[in-house]
């Protein structure tokens, strides 16, 4: 019996100690992990110089984009793209055949431009880290600059085409009024990360899925939602910080029952505020 004793009170000395130890360095895991800097700095290293124009002989497409972001937070952003990336882009999202899972064409034309994507990816980064942005500050840059660029109609369909009330009979170009119409974009009506990213012409769907190629190339958890009763696509995001000023039961659940919060891209909108129309419950993830 004393020798039970003795083992009994060793075992009890022993899972104090590693108790101890374990919720100690919990506690300074989840201090950093809650940490909007610490996360930053997880998910944006980069060299503190400016990425490079690229120099690489071919056609190149030059973008600059100026924008405002929901603070008053002003911006400026410049990439390039060579043209036959573009082509390439192009070629196969016009070829593609879509049977009823969506996610999958957007998985197809997503890991189609990973790689040429790359320099945009860069573009954000830079900006990320020389104006020392926090995740949410970020994410915030991002979005606020597909928001700004006005909406333009993509569809399956000859323009010009009328949505509700709305003719949409403009050139396909970003227009001031919003009535730009790309049509017989086959075979969904939805251009690939790289077409936006050259032409600036989309509208949810299409900016959904650049959202997407930026956010997860920067580590993001966020995924593709649609509603297909609504008619529309967004992008949701799975992050420690609930918006602060919006909706926070405008959110949708993965399987595992991790809530993505809903964030409009085709008006200017801060994250989780949307529509007082739009259900959440409607809502689906397609691809993450």
């Amino acid at each position: 019996m004393p020798e039970k004793k003795k083992f009994n009170i060793g075992n009890i000395v022993f899972w104090l100690s590693f108790s101890f130890f374990f919720f100690f360095i919990l506690f300074n895991i989840a201090e950093d992990l809650f940490d909007k800097e610490g996360i930053a700095e997880k998910l944006f290293p980069l060299p503190e110089e400016s990425p490079p124009i690229d120099t690489v002989f071919c056609d190149k497409i030059i973008n600059r984009l100026e924008w405002t972001s929901y603070e008053g937070r002003n911006f400026k952003i410049e990439y390039v793209l060579c043209s036959n990336d573009f082509e390439d882009s192009q070629n196969f999202r016009n070829n593609m055949t879509v049977n009823n899972d969506i996610g999958e064409y957007y998985h197809a034309i997503l890991t189609q431009d990973q790689m040429a994507m790359k320099k945009i990816v860069d573009a954000y980064r830079f900006i990320i880290r020389s104006q020392n942005l926090d995740y949410m500050e970020a994410a915030e840059m991002i979005v606020s600059s597909i928001q700004n660029i006005p909406y333009t109609l993509v569809i399956n369909e000859p323009c010009p085409y009328r949505l509700g009330s709305t003719l949409f009979d403009g050139a396909c170009k970003p227009l001031e009024n919003m009535s730009g119409c790309c049509g017989n974009v086959m075979p969904i009506g939805c251009y690939s990360p790289l077409e936006y990213a050259a032409n600036l012409t989309g509208d949810c769907d299409t900016r959904a899925v650049f959202a997407f190629s930026i956010l997860k190339a920067l580590n993001y958890n966020v995924a593709i939602i649609v509603s297909r009763m609504e008619g529309h696509a967004m992008i949701a995001l799975n992050t420690p910080f609930i918006p602060e000023n919006g909706d926070v039961s405008a959110y949708v659940s993965d399987q595992r029952l991790n809530k993505y919060y809903m964030w409009e891209l085709t008006s200017v909108h801060p994250f989780g505020i949307i529509s007082s129309q739009s259900n959440p419950e409607t809502w689906e993830i397609v691809h993450k």
